[in-house]
């Protein structure tokens, strides 16, 4: 997956958090009917989509998991 390997670049690393993190711009076109008035407002919208990924946390739900399936 193209996404996966461009997240862990290591310019979205911060050490102060020692974590991964993206941001993905979404948008889409807007539009709203405004019946009182008659007319019908059309605008582009945006959104953030954030993403975080930590190695430490992982590897600690991966044990967690394994942990749980051994039992």
């Amino acid at each position: 997956d193209v996404f996966f390997f461009f997240f862990f670049y290591w310019y979205h690393y911060s050490q102060a958090y020692e974590l991964y993190a993206y941001s993905l711009p979404i948008t889409w076109n807007y539009v709203q009917d405004r019946p009182y008035k008659g007319d019908t407002i059309t605008a582009d919208r945006r959104m953030y989509l954030h993403f975080y990924y930590s190695p430490d946390r992982a590897l600690e739900d991966e044990k967690a998991f394994n942990n749980r399936m051994a039992v």
